[in-house]
């Protein structure tokens, strides 16, 4: 004991320095793995419809897949011939956020990232409906909803009827605009009055 006390230049040296190594060490460990978790799901779940695409679009092997990073898998989909292309920035930003998340423990995503997704042309007609659901200040939240979108879209692509969907929903669309702006009543009120 006499040596550790000369060592740290006495004892309560050794207790501070301990309790320092130990208050840094419960820091890391008391990380915010909700948020990390959060990140690293909705990552993997673009990944997965990622790998489905490039199977049955790219017509890239599983094998082949299994061998690409997430980053050269965005680089295929820019390369080939996809309707998606507009994306792989996006896609691009997704993975460099879960990549620094995943490898610094006081990593977070930050309002710019929040504001970058909701830039995204495509998806702001998508944010511009849902964000009255959401928690707008928590940009974890936005990212979910960005990789959610990403996904939808990917399915999107892989749908072979896919344009019936489209232009169903471009009807009701205009439709929605009409009613909005008083040049049609809505639907109920004209069945009503039939």
């Amino acid at each position: 004991m006499a040596e550790l006390a000369s060592a740290y230049g006495g004892i309560e040296k050794f207790h501070a320095e301990q309790k320092t190594i130990s208050d840094e060490a419960e820091k890391a460990w008391n990380s915010d793995v909700i948020s990390i978790g959060r990140v690293l799901r909705s990552h993997l779940y673009v990944e997965y419809y990622l790998n489905n695409y490039l199977e049955k679009k790219l017509n890239i092997t599983r094998d082949q897949i299994k061998e690409l990073t997430f980053h050269k898998k965005n680089q295929k989909l820019k390369k080939g011939k996809s309707e998606l292309k507009d994306l792989t920035a996006s896609i691009g930003r997704i993975n460099h956020v879960r990549n620094r998340m995943s490898h610094n423990l006081s990593a977070t995503i930050n309002s710019e990232d929040a504001d970058y997704f909701r830039s995204v042309e495509r998806f702001k007609p998508y944010y511009f409906i849902i964000k009255a659901s959401i928690d707008e200040s928590d940009p974890v939240k936005v990212y979910e909803v960005y990789c959610q979108f990403v996904a939808q879209k990917i399915m999107e692509a892989l749908n072979p009827k896919q344009h019936f969907l489209d232009n169903v929903m471009k009807a009701l669309s205009k439709d929605a605009v009409d009613v909005y702006r008083g040049r049609l009543p809505p639907r109920n009120e004209v069945e009503r009055s039939e």
